[in-house]
C-alpha cells in the first residue's frame, strides 16, 4: 500500500468518525401516543378538522443530548405497508397538513403541533375510514449541515361521519383578495369591502377564538413572514345558532416589506376545544 493510499484511508476514517459524532441517535426520536396511533373522529365532508397542539393525543420526543430540527409530516402508506382492517388510504395529499412544518427540539424535550384534515364536500367521502401516517423526521442535528435519515411514524386514523351537509361554521365572505400599501394598518372589513362575519349554521351556540395562520393547504403566494403583520381580538366571540357575527381583525404591512403577493389565513375554532371543526378565511394581499 502506497503512502498516499494510507493517508487517504486515515483521512477517510477521521471523516467517518467525525460524521458519526454528529449523527443523531437512531433511538432518540419518538412519537408518544396513548394507543400507538392518532385518531380523528367525526370529520364531516366539507369541513376542516383540527387536532390542536393542546390535545394530549400525541407528542414528538427528543431523548438525545443534542438538539434537532424535525419535520412534522402526514404521509400516505407505502406500497408494502398494510392498512388497518376497515380503513382505506387517504386519497389526496392536499387533504392533510401538520403545522408547524418544522420544529426545533432542544435536548431531552418534547413538542406538540396542530394536525389538520379536510375532506371535500362530496357525499362519496362520508361514512368512510381513512388511514395515513403521522411522521417526525430529523432534518439536521446540532452542528450538522446534512440531512440524517432518522424518522418515526404512527398510524393516523380518520373516521368520517355520515353527515354530508357541508361545514356548520363559515366565514362570509369566503376569501379576501386585495392590494395594500406598505406602512398602512387596515381592517379586514375594509379589505373585503364588506363586514367579515362568522356564520353559525349548526344547532348550538358556540364561542369561537381566532388566530392568523401561515399558508395552509392550497393557498398561493408567499406566507406572511411575521406575526406582527396581523392582529385579531383575542376575546372569544359567541355566535347563536343561525346567526352571524362580525369579526374584528387588522393587517399592517411594514414599510420595509418587499412588494409581492402574500397569503395568510384567519382561523376560527371553538374556544378551548382540543379537537374539532375550524373555519378558515384565506386572505391574499398584493403588497404595493
Amino acid at each position: 500500500m502506497t503512502q498516499n493510499n494510507k493517508n487517504f484511508l486515515v483521512a477517510l476514517a477521521a471523516s467517518l468518525a467525525s460524521l458519526a459524532s454528529l449523527a443523531f441517535p437512531l433511538q432518540a426520536l419518538g412519537i408518544q401516543t396513548a394507543d400507538g396511533y392518532v385518531r380523528i373522529l367525526g370529520v364531516s365532508v366539507g369541513e376542516t378538522w383540527l387536532v390542536s397542539a393542546q390535545s394530549d393525543s400525541w407528542a414528538v420526543l427528543n431523548s438525545a443530548d443534542q438538539s434537532a430540527l424535525v419535520a412534522l409530516e402526514i404521509i400516505e402508506p407505502g406500497p408494502a405497508e398494510r392498512l388497518r382492517d376497515g380503513y382505506e388510504k387517504l386519497p389526496d395529499a392536499a387533504w392533510r397538513r401538520a403545522l408547524p412544518r418544522t420544529v426545533e427540539l432542544p435536548p431531552r424535550s418534547s413538542r406538540r403541533g396542530d394536525l389538520y384534515v379536510r375532506l371535500p364536500e362530496r357525499a362519496q367521502y362520508a361514512a368512510r375510514r381513512y388511514q395515513a401516517f403521522f411522521q417526525a423526521r430529523v432534518l439536521g442535528a446540532e452542528g450538522s449541515s446534512f440531512d440524517i435519515a432518522v424518522a418515526v411514524k404512527v398510524p393516523l386514523l380518520i373516521e368520517a361521519d355520515a353527515r354530508a351537509g357541508g361545514p356548520l361554521f363559515e366565514f362570509f365572505p369566503s376569501r379576501i383578495e386585495c392590494s395594500l400599501k406598505r406602512g398602512k394598518r387596515t381592517r379586514l372589513s375594509r379589505l373585503a369591502k364588506e363586514p367579515v362575519r362568522l356564520h353559525n349554521k349548526g344547532p348550538q351556540q358556540a364561542a369561537w377564538s381566532f388566530r392568523f395562520l401561515p399558508e395552509l393547504f392550497d393557498e398561493n403566494g408567499e406566507i406572511f413572514p411575521d406575526s406582527s403583520w396581523t392582529f385579531v381580538k383575542a376575546t372569544p366571540l359567541t355566535v347563536l345558532p343561525g346567526r352571524k357575527k362580525s369579526v374584528s381583525g387588522w393587517i399592517e404591512i411594514p414599510v420595509g416589506a418587499i412588494p409581492g403577493r402574500y397569503s395568510v389565513i384567519l382561523e376560527a375554532r371553538i374556544a378551548g376545544a382540543r379537537a374539532g371543526p375550524v373555519a378558515h378565511l384565506p386572505v391574499s394581499v398584493e403588497v404595493l
